[in-house]
C-alpha cells in the first residue's frame, strides 16, 4: 500500500482553474509558532496594496507600503526581522474552540509552504495531521507574481518564506502570521518600495544592487544563516546579507541560473547550473574561478549535493540524471535516462534515496548506494507535471510533491523502497 494524500475535496479540474502548484518548501519540525500571530495593518494601508497590486495609482501617501521600503530606522543588525514588528500585535483568538485547535500548530503536525501560479498567485500553508490522516490549508498570502522558486528560513524565532517570482526581487514572509498583507522583508527590486507592485516594472526603478529580471532559484543558507543565493532569468547569483538586508555578492554566468544550492555542512560552497553548465564556488574566494562540468547538447535544470557519497547530482531538460566527483576536474560517475522531460529531484538527507518527477507525471524513487539503472519503484501519483519534489527534513520516509494539477502531494515511501533495503 502507498500513502497518498491530497487537498480534500478538490478535483483535478477545479485545481486546474485554481492554478498549478510551482514551489513546495518543508517546514523542519517544531518551527512553527504554536499559536500563529495575527497581522495589524491598518484597513487604508491594506488598500493601498492591493491598489497597487491591481495597477491602480493612488497618493503616495496613501500607497505606503508597510514592511522594509516603509521603516526608516536605524536598528542594524537587527533589521531584518524589526521592520515587520510593527504589523503582528496578538496571538489569533477565536470563541470556536474547533477553530483554535485547527490554527493552532501540534508537535506531530508536518507543515509545508506550496506557492500557486494563478491569476492571483499565492503561497499556501498547508498542515499534515499525522495521528488523523488530514491534510488541510491552514492560511495563505498574496504574492506580487507568477511564484519560481522558495526556501524555508529562519531567525531561530520566527518561521519565514522566502520566494522568487517573475519579478526581479525577493520577497520573505513571516509564516507564524495569519494571513499577512505584507512581507517582511523584500530584497532588491525598486527603489521606491510601491513600485514594486505596478503592472510594468522599468529597470530604471531599480536598486543597483538588485537583479534585472525573474528570479529563478533560492537556497537558505543554514550553515551560515546570514546569507541566501539567488539565481537569476538575468544571468546572475546573488549572494544576500539577511541581517542588512543587502546584496554583498554578484557572480556573473554566461545564461539563467536554474538552480542554486549550499552545501549541507560546509557553508562556503555554493553549486548552480546555468545552460549547459554546473559549477562550484567557494564564496570566501570570489575571484577564485569555479569547478565546472558540462553535459553536451543539454540544458542543466536541478542540482544536489549529494551528502552520503560527496558527489554532486544534476539533471536535465531532456531527462537525465548525472553525477560527478566534487572536485576540480572531476569525471561524470553515472548517466541515466530518467524521466521523459524536464526532470526534478531531491535526495533524502536521512539516507541514499532519490525521489524524481517529470513532464511525464511519474515519480520514482532511486537507490544510489550503487550506479542506478532503474527506478525501485515508479508511480503516478497525480500531481500531473511535477515541478518540485521535496523530501522532509525530519522524517525520513516523507516526500512532498507539487506540480500542474494544482493538488500538493505527501507521500509516504516506507512500503515502496522496503524491499530495496532501505527501513525508517
Amino acid at each position: 500500500t502507498v500513502s497518498v494524500l491530497y487537498w480534500p475535496n478538490q478535483t483535478t479540474a477545479m485545481a486546474a482553474a485554481a492554478g498549478m502548484l510551482t514551489t513546495l518548501a518543508w517546514v523542519p519540525m517544531g518551527a512553527m509558532r504554536k499559536v500563529p500571530l495575527k497581522a495589524a495593518e491598518e484597513a487604508e494601508q491594506a488598500k493601498a496594496i492591493l491598489r497597487e497590486r491591481e495597477g491602480v495609482d493612488g497618493d503616495d501617501d496613501d500607497a505606503h507600503m508597510a514592511g522594509p521600503g516603509a521603516d526608516d530606522s536605524d536598528d542594524g543588525e537587527d533589521a531584518v526581522f524589526s521592520h515587520g514588528a510593527g504589523n503582528v500585535t496578538e496571538q489569533v483568538e477565536s470563541d470556536d474552540e474547533e477553530e483554535v485547535d485547527d490554527m493552532t500548530f501540534k508537535d506531530t503536525d508536518l507543515v509545508f509552504a506550496a506557492s500557486r501560479a494563478s491569476d492571483d498567485p499565492h503561497f499556501e500553508l498547508y498542515v499534515y495531521d499525522d495521528p488523523k490522516d488530514n491534510l488541510f490549508l491552514h492560511h495563505d498570502a498574496h504574492l506580487s507574481a507568477f511564484p519560481l522558486c522558495s526556501t524555508w528560513l529562519s531567525d531561530g524565532t520566527t518561521s519565514m518564506l522566502a520566494v522568487g517570482t517573475m519579478h526581479p526581487f525577493i520577497e520573505i514572509w513571516s509564516l507564524d502570521v495569519m494571513d499577512p498583507v505584507a512581507p517582511l522583508l523584500v530584497l532588491g527590486g525598486c527603489e521606491e518600495m510601491q513600485k514594486n507592485y505596478k503592472r510594468k516594472l522599468r529597470k530604471e526603478w531599480l536598486k543597483p544592487e538588485s537583479h534585472t529580471d525573474a528570479v529563478v532559484s533560492i537556497q537558505w543558507n543554514r550553515k551560515a544563516q546570514q546569507y541566501l543565493a539567488t539565481g537569476g532569468a538575468d544571468a546572475t547569483i546573488k549572494l544576500w546579507d539577511l541581517l542588512a538586508g543587502t546584496c554583498v555578492g554578484t557572480y556573473r554566468e554566461s545564461a539563467r541560473v536554474q538552480a542554486t544550492e549550499w552545501h549541507p555542512n560546509e557553508g562556503n560552497l555554493l553549486l548552480s547550473c546555468c545552460g549547459d553548465e554546473l559549477s562550484i564556488r567557494d564564496c570566501r574566494q570570489p575571484d577564485a574561478a569555479a569547478c565546472r562540468w558540462t553535459i553536451p547538447n543539454d540544458t542543466v535544470e536541478n542540482v544536489k549535493w549529494d551528502v552520503h557519497s560527496g558527489s554532486v547530482f544534476a539533471s536535465t531538460h531532456s531527462g537525465k540524471m548525472c553525477a560527478f566527483e566534487a572536485k576540480m576536474n572531476g569525471a561524470q560517475l553515472w548517466g541515466v535516462e530518467a524521466h521523459g522531460s524536464e526532470t526534478v529531484f531531491d535526495i533524502s538527507p536521512h539516507a541514499p534515496l532519490l525521489c524524481a518527477g517529470g513532464k511525464d507525471g511519474k515519480t520514482t524513487l532511486w537507490d544510489i548506494r550503487t550506479t542506478p539503472t532503474a527506478p525501485i519503484v515508479e508511480r503516478k501519483l497525480g500531481v500531473g507535471q511535477t515541478f518540485q519534489v521535496q523530501f522532509h527534513p525530519n522524517i525520513p520516509q516523507v516526500v512532498g510533491a507539487v506540480g500542474s494539477n494544482g493538488q500538493p502531494l505527501v507521500y509516504t515511501v516506507t512500503d515502496d523502497v522496503a524491499p530495496a533495503g532501505f527501513t525508517f
